[in-house]
């Protein structure tokens, strides 16, 4: 498992756990946005981490390796854990074993046929929604009001 942080000035904490052979790179495009106001914790999850040393094996012993991570570096608790696609299932499973202090949100943004080009999009449907469960004050701007 591999990690890396951005924002840490700041006290509200998110999880990025990306999807099914991804790394935390996925979310490389809308970590800048983030950082602003978020402590950002960017995962590559064992099998994907670059390592070439580990594996994934299933979401809960991923959760399992999650937990004690947050237990151990970031003082038990963690606002949100968006997880991407086989990330969510991750996300979930932190949730259900309530063995840390984590709010789950599975990710259906997808990048499109631009690739990094639907990166500001992107970023502002994970801004709204962190908005939204976290009760901050962002704006959300709607694609088909133009805004």
């Amino acid at each position: 498992m591999e990690v890396q942080e951005f924002g840490k000035q700041n006290s509200r904490k998110i999880m990025l756990l990306p999807g099914n052979m991804m790394n935390w790179r996925q979310f490389e495009a809308v970590i800048p946005l983030l950082e602003k106001q978020y402590h950002v914790i960017a995962v590559s999850t064992d099998g994907y981490d670059d390592t070439g040393k580990t594996t994934f094996t299933t979401a809960e012993a991923m959760a399992e390796k999650l937990e004690q991570y947050i237990k151990e570096e970031q003082d038990g608790a963690i606002d949100l854990v968006l997880g991407e696609s086989m990330g969510g299932a991750t996300a979930g499973m932190l949730f259900h074993r309530q063995k840390v202090k984590a709010i789950p949100h599975n990710s259906k943004c997808r990048y499109g046929e631009r690739g990094a080009a639907d990166a500001k999009p992107k970023a502002q449907i994970i801004l709204c929604v962190l908005s939204s469960i976290l009760a901050t004050q962002m704006p959300c701007r709607s694609r088909r009001s133009g805004a």
